[in-house]
Formats: structure tokens, sequence, C-alpha cells
């Protein structure tokens, strides 16, 4: 009986473990799930250059990707692009609107913004709710005829040492890999030294070294009873630096290798009490989340092989839970299977004049459907593109690291094992993602800022009245609106604008005989400034030194460049005539001003009086009809660009308003919707033409979208000069498409006979990356 309570004991106790770590794996599912199932975004831009002279204008393109599917996203459409000193405080900003995830516009480079570093950052609002990195930021210097004297080297000497274990700590008794860091007193990596371990009787353990960026990693078995130290030289200084980490005497480590087709994971214990213990090991991308089953029966190692097809592409987290829910080990590793980046395969060269054609081959299949490549053009020696980091980096890897990554760029520019080998090791350092486990258990992944979608108004009415009709003229981008209310209302909403620039917003009252008049509003509109960025991480800055330059070529560039605003002069001529031909001269139909009479009538009235046409308002069901007698069907109805589909918003239709309307009885441009009755196109201007003042109420927008405006290619004095040659731009060509049969043409303004280095970067509608540099020999 005792044996059989024993096994029953031991069963139960089984089985108890089994539903324990059944528990805990749904619960880390579940979470997990709640956790990343809202949408997010991440942004990269392509920034001209990284060094400014005044004078200069900054041109940017913005991508923003669907960070779960790493293609470009098309919901987003309000961009904040800013520029922060380096105490973040905001210098100039900018709303930009986002197409098809690709948005692009320009900051000019003025007298007022000193020499020194600037911050460039493209956030949207909805990336505030997230701790993730997934923001952009960059640095850049302003270089100007004056020397910046803020920036200063630290005069003492300093050299951060660091040594960080893989999966968080050091295991007594088994191979443990570490990974190094070496940093400088201002945080950069220190090239190229080399070291050797210790333990504390003195007895050399191992040797490593770092590379460029200062990282590098060395394997070596600790033992519980004895501490480490690194020995190195710099400078001519020896330096002995001690470990941190202590060695635990018993736990787990969690390791990450690769061969050419797998992940290789390793969970590694040193410790028969804890070969009873259960643990759960997730594997995700931010998207999906993996389990596997880690129990330590007779091994103290347990291998899983995870082939790399199975994986994203770019960064997987991998974590340890114990059967309670705590992470006790984290690995980043780097899938480059799946990352298609394209070159170009030959490019092509034609002149004519002062313009140079160029024309790039990619293969057709890696192009189809949307793309978007910007091209930066530079003088071939220019010392004024140095980016940190690029748009691969940017969207595979930058997100999913806590802290802020050096020379990121590197990584991803001709990729090879080595380069492969090297951003391992980089993992290693970083230690934890930025995922935090907490915040995932705790649930704590309610939105606090909004998903925008242009600007949204609340428009306040002081006095409540039934029966009131608005109309919400139209804007450059979006036709007018009527809006009519049968119960008393204080308040109404309106979703959806884009004003650019200047742009106002009109809104005028329809009274009970149908002729509009000013209406008494209040209007509050979301949002109404560029939201704050509190960034987690700031980009790394590595203040530059011009001490050898020529000031006075800074100094006549800035001259040559500086825009004088001469006197408004006013010239009396008949602009209007000359506008009113150019529109007639341009139409395929017959063009109608309404006179001041006309506008006295409705849209049904005014037509009635045209040939060929008859339109009536509907009083029984309030809606507006037209037919074309010559062709004998209903026309096509356009108001300021958009079709009408219905026809109540063109009911009782006020002249006041219109500016022009075109007539074409012959068009089809209204195909198989409207048939084919001809069309009829109502333009309408209510800041400029055609209404009275008096019956229209205007309202500035506090915050609007920044027009597309042509990029400033800068004048200089001498195209052979060192300055042309360091900080010169030859033209940035911000939004280009690879056709159909994989071709990519463009074209500039090309002065000067020096080389030329085109910086290309760009997305095609799968996912795939456009990123190199191409060296253009001119002579």
């Amino acid at each position: 009986m005792k044996k059989i309570y024993l096994n029953c004991l031991l069963i139960t106790l089984i089985f108890a473990g089994f539903q324990n770590s059944l528990t805990a794996q749904k619960n880390i599912d579940t979470l997990y799930s709640n956790y990343t199932k809202l949408y997010q975004e991440v942004v990269y831009a392509h920034l001209n250059k990284s060094k400014y002279v005044k004078g200069d204008m900054l041109g940017f393109t913005a991508y923003v990707f669907d960070k779960k599917k790493k293609v470009l996203s098309n919901n987003t459409s309000n961009l904040y692009c800013v520029i922060t000193d380096t105490e973040n405080n905001v210098v100039l900003k900018k709303l930009v609107k986002v197409e098809n995830g690709i948005a692009y516009a320009n900051f000019m480079i003025a007298d007022s913004l000193k020499s020194g570093s600037y911050i460039f950052k493209s956030y949207t609002n909805w990336m505030r709710n997230f701790s993730q990195n997934n923001y952009y930021a960059q640095n850049f210097e302003v270089i100007g005829a004056e020397k910046n004297n803020d920036k200063k080297i630290a005069s003492n000497f300093y050299l951060d040492a660091q040594f960080l274990p893989e999966s968080g700590h050091l295991l007594h008794n088994v191979i443990n890999t570490v990974g190094v860091a070496i940093k400088d007193t201002l945080g950069f990596g220190v090239a190229n030294i080399d070291g050797k371990i210790y333990d504390d009787q003195n007895n050399f353990i191992t040797s490593f070294q770092v590379n460029k960026n200062g990282i590098g990693r060395f394997s070596f078995i600790p033992k519980f009873e004895n501490n480490y130290k690194a020995k190195i030289k710099y400078k001519n200084k020896d330096l002995e630096i001690p470990f941190s980490q202590n060695v635990e005497k018993a736990g787990v480590l969690l390791k990450v290798a690769q061969n050419k087709e797998n992940a290789i994971v390793s969970v590694v214990t040193n410790s028969d009490i804890l070969k009873n213990k259960k643990y759960l090991l997730t594997f995700h991308d931010g998207k999906n989340l993996n389990n596997i089953d880690i129990n330590f029966d007779k091994e103290m190692t347990i291998t899983k092989k995870i082939p790399f097809k199975n994986l994203s592409k770019g960064i997987t987290i991998f974590t340890l839970f114990t059967e309670d829910k705590t992470p006790v080990a984290e690995r980043l590793f780097f899938n480059h299977q799946k990352i298609k980046i394209i070159k170009s395969e030959n490019f092509t060269k034609t002149s004519l004049k002062d313009t140079l054609y160029l024309s790039a081959k990619y293969d057709s299949k890696d192009t189809l459907g949307f793309n978007n490549v910007s091209v930066s053009v530079l003088p071939a020696t220019t010392k004024s593109y140095q980016k940190n980091s690029n748009i691969i980096s940017q969207v595979l890897l930058q997100p999913y690291i806590k802290g802020a990554i050096e020379n990121a760029n590197y990584y991803f520019t001709d990729i090879n094992e080595e380069k492969m080998y090297e951003l391992d090791n980089l993992l290693i350092t970083q230690g934890w993602s930025s995922y935090n486990w907490n915040s995932i258990f705790t649930n704590d992944n309610k939105p606090i800022y909004e998903f925008e979608k242009g600007i949204s108004i609340n428009v306040n009415i002081p006095k409540t009245e039934k029966n009131r009709k608005f109309f919400i003229h139209n804007l450059s981008n979006r036709p007018p609106q009527i809006l009519e209310f049968t119960e008393e209302i204080k308040s109404f909403n309106a979703k959806g604008y884009f004003p650019i620039n200047d742009e106002k917003l009109f809104i005028s009252k329809i009274n009970k005989s149908g002729n509009i008049e000013t209406a008494s509003l209040y209007i509050q509109y979301s949002p109404n400034d560029v939201p704050n960025l509190k960034t987690g991480n700031s980009p790394l800055l590595k203040p530059d030194y011009y001490e050898d330059e020529n000031y006075t070529d800074f100094s006549i560039f800035e001259k040559l460049n500086k825009k004088d605003v001469l006197n408004e002069v006013v010239i009396k001529a008949n602009l209007e005539k000359k506008r009113i031909l150019e529109i007639k001269r341009k139409s395929m139909g017959n063009v109608y001003f309404p006179s001041d009479l006309d506008k006295n009538f409705t849209l049904a009235q005014f037509l009635n009086f045209k040939p060929g046409i008859t339109a009536e308002d509907d009083f029984s069901t309030n809606t507006f009809r037209a037919y074309n007698r010559i062709a004998q069907g209903t026309p096509a109805v356009y108001l300021d660009g958009f079709l009408v589909m219905d026809s109540f918003q063109l009911f009782s239709f006020n002249m006041q308003i219109v500016d022009y309307i075109e007539i074409n009885l012959l068009d089809a441009s209204g195909g198989s919707i409207m048939g084919v009755g001809g069309s009829i196109k109502i333009f309408t201007d209510p800041y400029k033409y055609g209404v009275d003042r008096t019956v229209v109420s205007d309202f500035e927008f506090p915050i609007s979208f920044s027009s597309d405006k042509k990029f400033y290619v800068p004048q200089y004095e001498n195209y052979n000069g060192e300055f042309y040659k360091n900080y010169g731009v030859i033209d940035w060509l911000p939004a280009n498409k690879i056709d159909e049969n994989g071709n990519l043409n463009f074209s500039f303004y090309n002065p000067q006979k020096n080389d030329i280095k085109l910086f290309i970067e760009g997305v095609t509608e799968d996912g795939t990356f456009v990123f190199e540099e191409k060296l253009i020999t001119l002579n």
C-alpha cells in the first residue's frame, strides 16, 4: 500500500507539474498576444546629407513600415518631422502627409541655426504608445562661417570596458560566451584593442580582440570560487578591469549558435537540483510567439535546431522562463535569410548640355508593384554623408534593441560572413531586448495616444436650434460637404482634413431660403500642434571638428545663398481676364463663369438655362437630378475634381461659392458608373473668387501639412575647390520609381565635371530593400 501511495503521489506531482507548465505556457501566450495585437509601425528617413552648411536644404524621404509585416504601411497619414538641438529643444517642425507609406519634404538650414549638432526626428502620434524605438532619430551637423566652440573633448582619460555574458550571467563549470564592448569617454567604441583574461591568482585564461566598433567576444569555463579580470593596453597605458558579474554556483544558460541552415539553441544547466524544474523557451519576432518545453531529464544540455525558414527575417528574441513566468535568460538572434537587397545590374549615363541622364537596371521580378527610391547626388569625395543607420538597420534591427547602436549601417553594407559574426557579437553585448516582459505580463498595453488620419475638427455651435444645415467648403484635396441636422445639436465632428500650408477652413450656414450666410462657430482641432516625442534613447552623437577648413569658403557660400526678400511690387493688369482665357483654352467643353445674377440661383436652376442640359431639385426626396438631352444619359458630376456619388450633396446647391462650371456633353469620364451622359465639372474657391466674404466664416488650422516644395540646389562660386568637393550638393531626388521593366531613370542639372556619388535607398511593395552607393565617373 505504501508503494502504491508513493507511486500515486509521484504521478500526481508529475501531472501537477505538467499542468503548471501548460498553465504558464497558456498565460504567456495569451498575455503576449494581447500585448502585440496592436498595430505598430516603424519609420525610417533617408536624409540627403549628414553635414550641412547654412544655405543648404535638408531633404528627406520618410518610409513608414508595418512593423509586423515589414512592408510599407497603408494606414499612416500623419508624420511629424522635427529638428531638435542636443538639449531636445525643437527648433524646426513639420507635419507631412504620408501616402502609400512614403512622405518627403525639406527643411531650410537658415542663419537662425547656430553651428553645431542637431537631431532630425520623425514619428507618428501612435508610436508614442510604445516603448520600442519605432521612431527615427539621426544626428547631423550644421557648419557655419563662425566656429563652434561649444564642443570640447573631456580631458580626463577614461575607458569603459564591459564584459557581458551571453543570456545575462556567468555559470559555474560550463562553457560561457562573453561579449566585450569597449567604449571611450564619449561612449563610442574603441577599435582593435587586444586583451587578456586572468583569474584572481593571475593565471592566464584566454584572450580577445574587438573590431572597429569596439565589439568582440570570448569563451571560457568560469569557476564559482574565482573572480576574473581583463588586462588591456591602450595608448601606452596598462589597464586592469575586473568583471562586474559574479559566477553563479547553480543555474541555467541560454546559448544560440548557427550553421548554414539552422539556429542552434541550447539550454544548459550545471546542477542536478534544477533537473526537476520545468522551463519554457519562447521565441518571437514581435508578432508570432513560439514555445518549446524544456525538461532536463538525463542530460544537462538540451539543444534544439530551428531552421531559418521557420524564423522571420531579421531579429528573433529567445527568452527562457521558469514555471512561474519569470524570465531568467534572453538572447537576440538575427536571421539574414529571407532579407532581399537588390542592387543595380548596370548603370548608363548620357549628358545633354548641363543635364546628366542616368538609367539603372534592376531585376524586374524584384521590383513588381509599388516602389519608391530616393537618391542623394553628391560629389564623389564628399565628407557630408556619414550616416549612423540605413533603411535595413532601422526596420529590422533598431526597434528590437534596447539602447542606441553605433554605426548600425556598417552591418548591412556589403554583408559577408565576417559582418554577420560581428552583428551576432553586437547582439550579445546589447543584452535584453526592447520588449519589456513586465509590461507584457501586467497587460499594460492600452493606447494613450490616438492613431491620426488627417486633422479632425469639432465644431461647437453656441446657439442651438432645430433644422440646421451647414456647408463646409472644399479644401484643395477635399470636396465640399453639406451637413443637415433635424434635432438640436451643440456640436458636430468631421474628420480627415489635410490642409496644405496656410489653407483655411471655410464654413457657412445655409438658411431656410437656401442661401448661405456666416456661421458663428467655435472650432477645436485634433491635432493642434506637433506632439512631443519623449525618446528613451538619443542617437549617438560624435562631435566633429573642422580646424583644417577654410572658413572664408563658408562665408562666401552663405552670402551667395542668402535669400533677399524684395518689397512687394504691385502690377496692375487684368489678371482675372487672363485666368479665364487660360481655363477656357485648356477645357474640352464649354466653360461658364456665373455672374452676380447667376449666384442667386441654385445649381439646378443655373444648368436649366444651358443648352443640352435639363436639371431639377426634387424636394420630395431632397435630391438633385440632371439629364443630357444630346447624349440621352445622366452626366457625371464632379465637384472640385471629386466624382459626386450622392445626389443629396447637390440638392439646392448654392451658386454663391461657384468659381466656374465646365460642361462637356460628349465626355465619357463617368465610365460604367455614370454611363456616357457627358460631364459637369464644378469648381469652387470661396477664398479667392466667386463669393461674398460676408457669407463665409473662415478659420485657421493651428497646424497644417507641409507641401512638397522643390528642393533648392545651392549656388557655388567654385566647383573645383575643396569646399565644394567636401560639402557641396548636386541634387536630391526624393521620389523615383523603378518601372515594370526594372529600369530606374532620373536626371539632374550638373554644372560640374567631377565624379559623382549616388546614395540610393528604397523599398518595393513586397519589402525588398534597395540599397547601394554608386560612383559615377564623368571623365
